[in-house]
């Protein structure tokens, strides 16, 4: 019996790898056969299962029937193999059913998200990214987001930013910025530290990082709330070096944030941390959306009575970028310099 299990497996594979037979197998009921096939507790059948169920889950077109044939818990299952080559060909099968947006939906829906919670604690290297780039996937559907949260998956997203392999901290930044894009969300990522680790992992020298966690920054900084953990954080020098990052989205963002921020209570705060020096170089940088949000920055920072921001700002030679500001042919342009150099 086993040597008809070795055999049969082996056949199955073998048919899998081209890719004008994974349809026809699909539909002639190979998966529930492979899912019985993996039980068996004999290496060489599990990594040809594994083999074949990775094959069939790169077409997708069959990964709705794959899910619902039992093939991603097989998957979950064969992880736990000690054989290199079983192990890779598992992770590898559930990253592509994870990729389609209708089962990432139905993985999170059903429960199904704690084996890739599992699979980023693992000291292996490709279950890591196996589970960073799922969980990457999964935040983005809307209706998922609450759900993943629940289920523990915004604390593992957190921890794994701070991992060292970069394709990982990759797509669990993007996770974390798509996850602080949803306003229901956002005391749930300030309340688990999201501020903290934004603030490392953004002196990162990844351009896609970089990008990333200015966008997480941007979108939490509309809060009144988090406006004041982000200031009194400590994230203003990370805000500050993106706003100078070679990568031209991370600098908008960054200076958005910096926009939001300086509509706060904690004005003083941001203009002692250092503030007036990166909004002159972002009011001078030849972008008109950057300088636009600097210009309304600044003229944030000086509105009110908040110390000695008007002095600050005028001392630290800002006037003269605003006023340049002024004679651009942009009409917001004018209005946002105008009404900096007003508020000063």
């Amino acid at each position: 019996t086993e040597d008809l299990a070795c055999q049969c497996g082996g056949l199955i594979a073998n048919l899998s790898e081209n890719a004008e037979n994974q349809i026809t197998l699909v539909e002639e009921h190979t998966v529930p056969a492979l899912v019985t096939l993996a039980r068996a507790e004999n290496d060489e059948v599990q990594q040809d299962c594994a083999r074949a169920l990775c094959n069939l889950s790169s077409n997708e077109e069959n990964h709705t029937v794959i899910y619902r044939q039992g093939g991603l818990q097989s998957l979950v299952d064969l992880t736990q193999s000690t054989e290199d080559v079983c192990q890779r060909y598992a992770a590898m099968g559930l990253r592509f059913l994870a990729s389609n947006p209708e089962v990432r939906v139905y993985i999170v829906k059903e429960g199904m998200v704690a084996p890739f919670l599992a699979l980023a604690e693992s000291p292996l290297l490709e279950y890591q990214r196996t589970a960073a780039t799922a969980l990457a996937s999964f935040t983005l559907s809307e209706e998922n987001k609450g759900p993943l949260v629940r289920h523990g998956g915004l604390r593992q997203i957190l921890a794994c930013c701070l991992y060292e392999d970069l394709q990982v901290v990759r797509d669990c930044t993007f996770a974390l910025a798509n996850l602080a894009d949803s306003l229901e969300l956002q005391n749930d990522v300030v309340r688990e530290g999201g501020v903290e680790v934004l603030s490392k992992i953004g002196t990162h020298d990844d351009a896609r990082v970089q990008r990333d966690v200015a966008r997480a920054f941007a979108s939490l900084s509309v809060s009144e709330e988090i406006k004041g953990n982000i200031v009194l954080q400590g994230a203003l020098p990370t805000l500050f070096k993106l706003a100078r990052s070679l990568d031209i989205a991370s600098q908008r963002y960054a200076t958005l944030t910096m926009c939001n921020l300086a509509s706060s209570q904690h004005k003083s705060k941001i203009v002692e941390g250092g503030a007036i020096r990166p909004l002159m170089f972002l009011a001078r940088f030849p972008d008109l959306e950057i300088q636009r949000y600097a210009s309304l920055a600044l003229a944030g920072l000086a509105l009110g009575d908040q110390g000695d921001n008007k002095v600050r700002i005028v001392e630290e030679g800002a006037l003269r970028p605003l006023v340049d500001m002024v004679r651009f042919p942009d009409a917001d342009m004018q209005r946002c310099s105008a009404l900096a150099i007003n508020a000063v």
